[in-house]
């Protein structure tokens, strides 16, 4: 069989490579290669599966806007297929003194929807927050920045 395009590798770049490629050129007879049997089955299948919002990084960088687009892309295509997915928010603790100069850069870049509470958030996660020294729970994902 004859491939106009061919991609190697099943997790998640790849198959974001495929499922884009396919989208924008129906014509094309395109192929995925995977060397396992079920796709997704190293570092891919084995992630937090948390949706990055680009919180820790520089505001109107690549990488901020690459998290941005992406998670709107895959809250999208999450919703359009029927896949469960949460859009929860975010809780960013920090429990040492030597954290809290990157909590008032994180506090900077997300601040419009900030919404502080050490008691409500430490209720929900009592056993994982020992004594934290300051805590943002931002509960919509961020938009722009």
């Amino acid at each position: 069989m004859k491939f106009d395009i061919a991609v190697i590798g099943g997790g998640i770049v790849g198959a974001a490579t495929f499922y884009k490629l396919q989208k924008r050129n129906p014509n094309l007879v395109i192929a995925l290669f995977e060397k396992e049997e079920a796709l997704a089955a190293h570092q891919t299948g084995h992630n937090s599966g948390v949706i990055h919002s680009g919180l820790y990084y520089k505001p109107g960088s690549l990488k901020a806007k690459n998290c941005i687009e992406g998670r709107h892309e895959l809250v999208s295509f999450a919703k359009e297929y029927g896949i469960d997915h949460d859009v929860c928010g975010k809780v960013v603790v920090a429990t040492e003194e030597k954290e809290l100069p990157h909590m008032d850069r994180i506090l900077s870049i997300g601040g419009k929807s900030l919404w502080v509470s050490r008691h409500q958030t430490q209720a929900l996660h009592n056993s994982d927050l020992q004594n934290p020294l300051v805590q943002f729970e931002f509960p919509h994902p961020l938009q722009e920045f």
